[in-house]
């Protein structure tokens, strides 16, 4: 009886028990941001740590990692242990186009992606004293004058855009790259150039009569200006530019430190102080995407820019 008693307690002990769960946050987290402090997403990020610290009940800490469209923050980041106390915040854009445009050392199958923090609302500006009042008028004008028209950005998609444009319309743009939206604007306010492309920064400058919207090239128009057409709707294909500020982490992270960040993310981007901050701070769209959206969406860009490209080689 006694050998049957320690044989029963034996296997008692051996008998697997369930991994306890994983006790986080317990220290800082930092979020690495793939843009220079002041910027639109900067804004919005921002106006979130005070909230993300409640949600998490640990401090939240920024770093501005900007350069390369986000790849520098994507660098550091894969650096960094896959343990959810360092989170990378960036474009869309970083893991659709630029992977394209440039061989890169990841892609978005790397990474377990949280939620995000607004769509940019991208678009081409000017002055309101030129001869053109919107993008249509303006090809009419570079049709008639036979000019070759000036714009800038510091991004290279719009002139990807344009190139579509020019196919379609036979005009011709030359591209004058800068190092930030802030010195695109400048540009167009001291008429260096013709045009510009920006992702919200023109707004304030629209609302107060200094600059024109002249199309976007989001897939739907302009929260703030819902009359601005968008090159989709202009005829021009493939030209819809969806940009959001995603938030994601190294792609074995554990999942249930994964599911307490998005849950965290997406009650904070959703109070509402924060779409206040993202619509009338930032001047960005406040629709935020969940953490199941952003994998179907970015495989979708994907594959859009590649279509794009593949017709304008």
């Amino acid at each position: 009886m006694k050998r049957f008693l320690l044989a029963a307690l034996a296997a008692a002990f051996m008998i697997p028990c369930p991994a306890p769960a994983v006790e986080y946050p317990t220290q800082p987290v930092t979020i690495i941001a793939g843009f220079n402090a002041g910027g639109t997403s900067d804004i919005v990020l921002r106006a979130m740590a005070p909230e993300l610290e409640k949600e998490l009940g640990q401090p939240v800490l920024i770093v501005n990692k900007g350069g390369n469209g986000g790849a520098l923050a994507i660098g550091d980041l894969l650096t960094k242990k896959s343990n959810g106390y360092t989170v990378g915040l960036v474009s869309n854009a970083a893991f659709t186009l630029d992977t394209q445009l440039r061989k890169a050392r990841y892609s978005m199958d790397d990474f377990t992606f949280l939620g995000s923090a607004g769509l940019t609302q991208q678009g081409f500006y000017s002055l309101p004293d030129k001869p053109w009042k919107d993008f249509k008028s303006l090809v009419e004008y570079a049709k008639q004058s036979g000019k070759e028209l000036t714009f800038c950005s510091p991004d290279i998609m719009p002139k990807i855009l344009l190139d579509v444009v020019s196919a379609k319309e036979g005009i011709k743009f030359r591209y004058v790259p800068t190092k930030s939206g802030g010195e695109a604007a400048t540009n167009v306010l001291g008429g260096h150039t013709d045009f510009a492309y920006g992702g919200g920064i023109q707004t304030p400058y629209v609302l107060a009569g200094k600059m024109i919207n002249l199309a976007s090239s989001t897939r739907t128009p302009f929260v703030k200006f819902p009359d601005c057409p968008t090159l989709l709707s202009l005829g021009y294909p493939n030209t819809a530019f969806d940009t959001h500020y995603v938030f994601f982490v190294k792609k074995d992270t554990p999942a249930e430190i994964c599911e307490k960040l998005s849950a965290a993310f997406a009650k904070v981007a959703n109070l509402e102080s924060i779409q206040d901050a993202i619509l009338n701070k930032a001047n960005l769209s406040p629709h935020i995407l969940k953490a199941e959206e952003i994998m179907p969406f970015l495989k979708a860009q994907y594959d859009e820019y590649t279509e794009l490209f593949s017709k304008n080689k």
